[in-house]
């Protein structure tokens, strides 16, 4: 075809995508053994507003956000006399932060809650 990939043609260039963050937040009653957990919000303040109050909701009134975190999974494990939390990227290596957490006070340490909030894409 005449004039393709022509040394002085201009070739378009596709627009870079446009990402849009999601935040999550996690908050703990210790004492009473609740949490309040959140993903997929738009904005830290939403997240930690709506884990409080799905903390609050559970009946649990000591609540306090522990984790915070966008664009990437978070776990929390838990035990008898102990928690961890932690976030990566990975689903499985956020799980696996959280137990190491959990294990290093406590025993018999499982995971009670992980999910991710993964940018998502606008344009």
């Amino acid at each position: 075809m005449p004039g393709y990939n022509a040394p002085n043609a201009s070739t378009p260039v596709a627009p870079a995508p446009v990402w849009k963050d999601k935040w999550g937040a996690i908050a703990l009653d210790k004492d009473a053994g609740d949490a309040g957990t959140i993903a997929d919000r738009d904005t830290k303040a939403i997240a930690v507003h709506d884990a409080m109050s799905d903390c609050k909701a559970r009946g649990a009134q000591g609540c306090k956000v522990v984790l915070t975190y966008y664009n990437q999974c978070a776990a929390i494990a838990w035990s008898d006399d102990s928690y961890g939390a932690s976030t990566d990227k990975n689903l499985q290596m956020a799980e696996d932060g959280a137990l190491g957490a959990c294990r290093k006070n406590g025993t018999g340490c499982k995971i009670v809650y992980s999910a991710c909030s993964m940018p998502e894409r606008v344009r």
